[in-house]
């Protein structure tokens, strides 16, 4: 009788210790990182999956871009990119910058499998030159802003956040997709000028706080820590 007691409490332990959430894991998904970046459409008409240049604080126009790193509530650092890498003069300099309307816009892709997706949270800091128009995740849009010439200019300040956004993840290959158009003084398409995305991001899984345990578990573990203060009377003996 008292061994299946033993072994139904050491039972109850396992169960017990099986309950506690598992940590959380976080895909990365900053700007200027290891997260790849490509321009899906711009005004120069590059093919989807262009390449983006990472471009450095000696390089960051001639308006005072934010500074990098950009961070965000998860602690997450991003740096700016740009369909090309240079991007500090103040006219028209060869291949240096994109020209305006239609927007450029960028895209970064990630999976999750059919365990991870539903619980995936989205966190994030951001901004843009001129501005970032709008973001969407899997096609939803989850940010926008009515971008108008420099009233939507936005590149010396942190623009926008998104913090713990559950929800529109899906299982397999999902897609975030930025637009940032680039505009002229008087609010008209741009001939050039230059242009660029800042984000600091990361997707996190299997997270969230851990929940009141039921009153089974803790009966389990009471029986398992019974169990184990037998074992150890029995064996001082």
């Amino acid at each position: 009788m008292k061994r299946h007691l033993i072994l139904a409490g050491l039972a109850g332990l396992l169960l017990a210790i099986a309950a506690v959430p598992a940590s959380s894991s976080t895909i990365p998904l900053s700007t200027g990182g290891t997260a790849i970046y490509t321009i899906v459409s711009d005004t120069n008409g590059s093919p989807d999956g262009t390449t983006v240049y990472a471009v450095s604080n000696g390089q960051i126009g001639p308006l005072n871009w934010y500074s990098n790193p950009i961070t965000d509530s998860a602690g997450d650092e991003g740096y700016w990119i740009a369909p090309a890498a240079e991007q500090e003069g103040s006219t028209v300099s060869g291949t240096e910058y994109a020209p305006g309307d239609p927007s450029t816009v960028y895209e970064v892709q990630f999976n999750l499998t059919s365990g991870e997706f539903s619980g995936a949270a989205l966190y994030m800091a951001f901004t843009g030159d001129d501005c970032v128009s709008s973001i969407t995740l899997n096609g939803t849009p989850i940010f926008s802003s009515n971008c108008s010439g420099n009233d939507g200019a936005q590149w010396a300040a942190l623009q926008g956040t998104i913090n713990d956004l559950t929800g529109d993840f899906v299982s397999g290959t999902n897609t975030l997709e930025f637009t940032v158009p680039n505009y002229d003084g008087d609010g008209a398409s741009s001939s050039g000028g230059p242009t660029g995305l800042d984000v600091a991001a990361s997707v996190t899984y299997g997270e969230g706080a851990a929940p009141i345990p039921e009153p089974g578990t803790i009966a389990l573990l009471g029986t398992g820590c019974l169990a184990l203060g037998f074992l150890r009377r029995r064996f001082a003996k």
